[in-house]
């Protein structure tokens, strides 16, 4: 099995790798302004002379970003750089940076048509160029343009197309604003067309927009403008065979149901702004058409708007779970919050789903309730995706030391020691950058038995190889289980990759399985126990009779019965038994590590008798020679003894018979019940009644029974001594009733 992450939903930042991103960006961009600026007209394939009547030409070149880096891998699908369509609108100033305001708007078309502002893009994918020929005014000199693909029509926030845009204009002779147009702050409010949960889900080709501004100071400008998508994707890494989950579609809730054509920043919805967040429509078995599904990372799996973290947006995974313990594959729904550990740790928080990135989920571990996954945040560009590892990318271990022995830096797995004293882990690794460790284990275990203290952790750089050296420490105590921590260095330099990590397994000495066990509630019937002490299960020979123990130990466990059981059944799950609230606290059993499986034994035949052999072992997946023997002891139910104590009055017993009562007013007879766990008596008799008046009590805690004291007493002013039942019912489950004929003495003479 692969390391997992240390947390759920989990997203680690490269910062190094962004700032060297956005560095390589810039370079390169200034590189490709200085090259246009020094060609000529003829170089950039357009004629020398700008259009008749129109204005001077304005030279737009764009990108993706990204084009001049190199990927390990395609990231942007064609479609997903696809451009249908692009309109220029253009906003013009009297300064730069002043108050922009709207002039007119150029489209794509076949062809060049200055009288109908049209232009032809030529290139392809998202490096295209293109000019055009803005009307000139006197005073404004400034423009600004902002370029929109694959979005023909502008929305106002509420749904509804926006109103014809206003151009402004001037006075011929002064230059002066006579007709105020509309306001590029206006313009950069403007949405995408709303997306409703009943519709069709956001697809290519995707909005790309863009801005850039210039002067004319010559015949000829040139504007390089990077054309960025407003959506996010989200990317899904799943491998069926390993995780059992078939994918059928993913979805997203408390989305937002659109987003501004310009970038800004998203505000916080509030009120009944809190209806803009939706449910995305989704079609049922969408996911298995893309490629790849389910057989690793499937791109273009979902585009959503730009989210806020406030918005507490998820996943929503639909499809079936392949449990191993079953037939048949079951529907799931999980639902996956889009959260991520902050960068100096913590809790997992909701983040910012930023447009134009690339969020790529990770299921790492599936059960048929719960998915154990995490989010990694990659570039999303027109020319690829990850950028090539570094030199020295994985970190290397150059010393270990062990409980104070020097160990092989090229093991794998650390074994240590459980004596109940203070232990210490010595590390030292060397990378491109400073070496971070990550620590994971099996699902719902705890690490805390590994102390780590990032504040300790020394670096220094020598000839641009940086050393790392980390201090881990525990006390382990004998007997108990721990579970082994997946440790995982990663240089903070490199990529995101996991190739890149460099991963060891600290592993604590096995151990026999533990058990949890929680005492039923008496009125359950079910009084079986389990003695800790003297690892031996009591069970009631009733047709009910059954105990539940759960198991915990972090590599599994499995339950061998011998020959010698014949009478037992057992099954397995993954939930066991509440705790008592009524039943014997002190013979309660608790762990502090979780439950991995609970056993339920049940008794198939109530004439078994036990010795002993009777005899079974709960096994250590991990190390077959850690086991934990039991035995189990079946029990008598029945009632003991039945017996009348006391002043009789002439009353006796004998089999199941009270005979020779007292017929006078209030006379009484008491009868003591000894049994393994009490009973409760009743009557429907006419002319006497029975009640409890001494509680089931046991001489000593050991013994096996107890008694209780019953009183039977005579009615007043009684005819009818019809002979009549005292119904005896066992507190023990499964048991039938027993009765008591109760009699009167004969009349006197």
């Amino acid at each position: 099995m692969a390391p997992e992450m240390p947390h759920n939903k989990i997203i680690n930042f490269q910062k190094k790798y962004r700032q060297m991103m956005k560095t390589k960006n810039m370079l390169w961009m200034s590189a490709l302004l200085a090259l246009l600026a020094g060609c000529s007209q003829g170089e950039l394939g357009t004629d020398d002379a700008p259009g008749k009547g129109a204005g001077k030409e304005i030279r737009l070149v764009f990108s993706g970003g990204g084009e001049s880096q190199e990927y390990t891998r395609a990231i942007a699908s064609e479609s997903e750089n696809q451009i249908d369509n692009l309109d220029i609108y253009v906003f013009a100033a009297t300064a730069d940076g002043g108050d922009y305001q709207y002039l007119e708007t150029w489209k794509a078309a076949a062809q060049d048509d200055t009288a109908a502002k049209t232009f032809k893009l030529s290139g392809a994918g998202t490096a295209r160029k293109a000019s055009i020929f803005p009307t000139e005014l006197k005073g404004i000199p400034n423009l600004k343009l902002y370029c929109v693909a694959n979005s023909t029509t502008l929305y106002k926030a509420d749904g509804d197309p926006i109103d014809p845009l206003v151009a402004v204009k001037t006075n011929a002779a002064t230059g002066a604003i006579e007709t105020a147009g509309t306001k590029a702050t206006d313009f950069e409010k403007y949405c995408t067309a709303k997306l409703e949960p009943a519709g069709t889900a956001l697809g290519t080709p995707l909005v790309m927009t863009g801005s850039g501004t210039t002067k004319i100071l010559g015949n000829i400008a040139t504007v390089s403008i990077e054309l960025k998508r407003r959506v996010s994707r989200f990317d899904i890494d799943n491998e069926s065979a390993k995780t059992g989950l078939i994918i059928e579609s993913v979805a997203l809730g408390n989305g937002r149901n659109q987003a501004t054509v310009m970038p800004g920043t998203l505000a916080e919805l509030s009120g009944p702004d809190l209806a803009n967040l939706i449910k995305y429509p989704v079609t049922e078995g969408s996911y298995l058409m893309l490629p790849k599904a389910n057989q690793g990372v499937t791109e273009s799996a979902l585009y959503t708007y730009p989210l806020k973290d406030t918005d507490e947006a998820f996943l929503i995974i639909k499809g079936k779970y392949q449990n191993p313990m079953q037939k048949d594959p079951v529907p799931v729904e999980y639902h996956l919050d889009i959260q991520r550990v902050p960068d100096g740790g913590g809790a997992a928080a909701f983040m910012d789903v930023a447009p134009n990135t690339r969020y790529t989920l990770h299921i790492k571990e599936v059960m048929e309730a719960t998915i154990t996954a995490f989010f990694e945040i990659v570039d999303w560009t027109s020319g690829g995706g990850v950028i090539v590892k570094p030199d020295n990318a994985a970190p290397v271990v150059t010393a270990l030391n062990v409980e104070g022995t020097d160990t092989d830096v090229a093991t794998k797995e650390i074994s240590v020691t459980a004596d109940g004293t203070e232990k210490v882990i010595t590390l030292t690794a060397t990378a491109s950058g400073k070496v971070q460790p990550k620590f994971s284990t099996t699902t719902g275990w705890d690490i805390d038995w590994l102390e780590h203290d990032d504040a300790s952790y020394k670096s220094e750089v020598v000839d641009g190889v940086t050393t790392t050296t980390m201090t881990f420490k525990y006390t382990l105590t004998a007997a108990t289980p721990y579970v082994p921590v997946t440790l995982t260095l990663a240089n903070e330099s490199a990529s995101q990759d996991e190739s890149v990590y460099t991963t060891l397994a600290i592993v604590p000495p096995a151990t026999a399985p533990v058990l949890d066990f929680a005492t039923p509630d008496a009125a359950t019937g079910n009084f079986n126990l389990y003695d800790q002490a003297n690892g031996k299960l009591t069970m009631y020979k009733t047709s009910k009779s059954s105990i539940t123990l759960g198991a915990s130990c972090p590599f599994g466990t499995k339950l061998a019965l011998s020959n010698q059981l014949p009478w037992l059944e057992v099954s397995k799950s993954k939930s066991g038994p509440a705790p008592s609230t009524t039943g014997t606290p002190a013979t309660d059993v608790s762990v502090s590590t979780p439950v991995e499986e609970y056993y339920t034994l049940m008794l198939k035949d109530v004439t078994a008798t036990s010795d002993a052999n009777s005899k079974f072992e709960i096994i250590n997946l991990g190390d077959a020679t850690q086991t934990l023997e039991l035995t189990v002891e079946l029990l008598d139910p029945a009632i003991t003894t039945i017996e009348l104590t006391g002043t009789t009055g002439g009353a006796a017993y004998n089999n199941y018979k009270i005979t020779d009562v007292p017929r006078t007013d209030g006379s009484t007879v008491e009868v003591k019940i000894t049994s393994p766990q009490g009973v409760t008596a009743s009557t429907l008799s006419s002319w006497f009644t029975i009640a409890e008046t001494a509680a089931f009590t046991r001489t000593t805690p050991t013994d096996a029974t107890g008694s209780q004291t019953f009183t039977l007493t005579v009615k007043d002013t009684v005819t009818d001594f019809t002979t009549a039942p005292i119904v005896l019912k066992n507190n023990i489950s499964g048991m039938e009733d027993v009765t008591v004929l109760v009699s009167a003495a004969a009349v006197a003479p």
